[in-house]
């Protein structure tokens, strides 16, 4: 079974295995949370973990809402396996510093402060013999917690791990200097859309095109909610909102490039002329 395996196969498997503890995409563990939710899936798992992809705040509502437990979130690379882990009862995550070097950074490759979110990451591998990697850049846009561990380990901890800097867009601002928008500025409309399963947002010169997968009793004004939701967030961060279009569909392509992984917000050049 792969994360491209048709979810009724997920779920019968899953229903049969009747797993202890479930592993998967932020993505995936929604989805089988909302089987779960509807009577199709029936697992009853100690733990659930999710890697390698953004776990949003509904993402998280929805596995809560299934099992009546905390997803417990990693912060993985192909670079350097496990790069920060998440314990039950707290927020954030532990950097595993006895592994790696996790340095959060500007655009100048400048230390940002706990709080605020990076431009990218500098990730030095402690334990790879084969190939040394040292301040190896990657586009993660990471927030370190500040404070002591709240656990009293030694360890500096992840606040957020929001995705990655080159999904960052640029939009005209109200005032006529350029604006960037972040990630988590797309993201956030979401929230309060509880009737869109997923969703996917591309950037590219003729304005934000959103694909929405929406659960089966979404009211028929669902998209243009979203369009209108969408054009307040950016109004809010100070952009003149885009032509925004909406489009319901029955599922949302992965990029088998990554690993298969959902990414929420893409985008997309202009065409060569």
């Amino acid at each position: 079974m792969t994360v491209t395996t048709p979810l009724p196969e997920l779920v019968a498997a899953l229903n049969a295995y009747q797993p202890e503890a479930l592993t998967a995409y932020p993505s995936i563990a929604a989805q089988l949370a909302e089987e779960q939710l509807h009577g199709r899936l029936r697992i009853s798992p100690a733990l659930v973990a999710t890697t390698s992809e953004v776990l949003t705040a509904d993402m998280r509502r929805r596995i809560r809402d299934a099992w009546a437990l905390d997803p417990i979130d990693f912060y993985g690379t192909t670079e350097a396996a496990v790069v920060a882990a998440g314990r039950q009862g707290q927020a954030g995550m532990d950097i595993l510093e006895d592994l790696v070097v996790l340095e959060v950074v500007d655009e100048h490759d400048r230390p940002v402060p706990p709080g605020v979110a990076g431009h990218k990451v500098l990730l030095t591998n402690l334990v790879n013999r084969v190939q040394p990697l040292l301040r190896y850049e990657l586009t993660d846009s990471v927030t370190l917690a500040g404070g002591p561990n709240p656990l009293g380990l030694p360890y500096a901890r992840v606040a957020a791990v929001d995705g990655r800097s080159d999904d960052l867009i640029t939009l005209p601002g109200a005032g006529g200097r350029p604006v960037t928008v972040h990630p988590f500025q797309l993201r956030a409309p979401f929230l309060e859309l509880l009737e869109v399963r997923q969703y996917q947002v591309v950037h590219d010169p003729a304005g934000l095109h959103v694909a929405v997968v929406l659960r089966e009793d979404a009211p028929a004004d669902t998209p243009a909610r979203v369009r209108a939701a969408l054009a307040g967030e950016l109004r809010a961060a100070g952009a003149v909102p885009p032509p925004i279009e909406v489009t319901p569909v029955p599922g949302i392509e992965r990029d088998p490039g990554h690993g298969a992984k959902l990414k929420l917000v893409r985008s997309r050049p202009a065409p060569t002329p």
